[in-house]
C-alpha cells in the first residue's frame, strides 16, 4: 500500500464515521488537512532518514573501494619478500571487494524505495495543497452565498424591514436639511446691512491710517 493510500485509509478511518453526524464541513475538511499535513511531515522525516541510511551506505562502498585498493598495493609490494603476507592482503582486498558489491546491490534497492517514497510524498503534499485550496474556495463560496442569504432575507421578510429604515433615516436627514436652510432664511436683511456697513467702515478707517503712516514716513525722509 503507498503512502497515499494509507493517508487515505487512515483518514476515511477517522472521518468517515462522523461526516454524516456533522453538519460543518468547514470543521470536518479541516480537520482532514490538519491530519493529512501531519501524516506527510512523518513521512517526510522518515524520508530524511532513509536519505542519511543512503549517504552512509556511499560512504561504506567508497571506503570498501579504497580499503580494496590499498590490500591490493600491499599485496604487491610483499609478493616477493612474503608471500604468506601477500596472499593473506590479498585476501583482504578480496574480501572489501565483495562486501562492496553486496552493499551496491542494496544500495541500489534503497535507492528504487526511496525513489517511490518521494514520489509518494510530492503526491502527498500536492493533495494537501489541492485540498486547502478547494476548502478556501468553498469557505468563499459558503461566504458570499450567506451573504446575498443574509441580505435577501432582511430585505424580504426579515424582522426589521431595512427599505422602511432607509425612509425614516431619509427623511430625518431631509428634515435636518431643511431646518439648516430655514436659519439661514429667518436671518434678519436689515441686521446683515448694518453688520456690512460697519465692517466695511472698519476697514476704511484701518485703509486711512495706513496712508497716513505712510505719508509721515515719506515727509521724514
Amino acid at each position: 500500500m503507498t503512502l497515499l493510500k494509507r493517508i487515505t485509509a487512515t483518514l476515511k478511518a477517522n472521518v468517515e464515521n462522523v461526516v454524516d453526524q456533522i453538519e460543518n464541513q468547514d470543521a470536518v475538511v479541516e480537520a482532514a488537512v490538519t491530519e493529512m499535513r501531519r501524516a506527510t511531515a512523518k513521512a517526510k522525516a522518515r524520508l530524511v532518514r532513509v536519505r542519511h541510511d543512503r549517504e552512509e551506505m556511499e560512504q561504506k562502498i567508497a571506503g570498501l573501494s579504497k580499503a580494496e585498493k590499498q590490500w591490493q598495493q600491499r599485496a604487491r609490494d610483499n609478493a616477493q619478500s612474503d608471500e604468506d603476507t601477500a596472499l593473506a592482503c590479498l585476501s583482504r582486498s578480496k574480501q572489501c571487494r565483495e562486501k562492496r558489491e553486496t552493499l551496491k546491490v542494496a544500495l541500489a534497492r534503497h535507492g528504487e524505495a526511496e525513489a517511490r517514497l518521494e514520489e509518494e510524498v510530492h503526491r502527498a503534499e500536492e493533495r494537501v495543497e489541492s485540498m486547502a485550496r478547494q476548502r478556501n474556495l468553498m469557505r468563499s463560496r459558503q461566504s458570499a452565498a450567506d451573504a446575498v442569504k443574509t441580505a435577501q432575507e432582511w430585505t424580504d421578510q426579515g424582522p426589521i424591514d431595512v427599505d422602511a429604515v432607509f425612509e425614516r433615516w431619509e427623511g430625518r436627514i431631509l428634515e435636518a436639511e431643511m431646518t439648516s436652510s430655514s436659519i439661514d432664511i429667518d436671518i434678519d436683511p436689515l441686521e446683515q446691512q448694518f453688520t456690512r456697513d460697519e465692517q466695511k467702515a472698519e476697514l476704511r478707517a484701518e485703509l486711512q491710517a495706513l496712508v497716513g503712516n505712510k505719508k509721515q514716513e515719506n515727509d521724514n525722509d
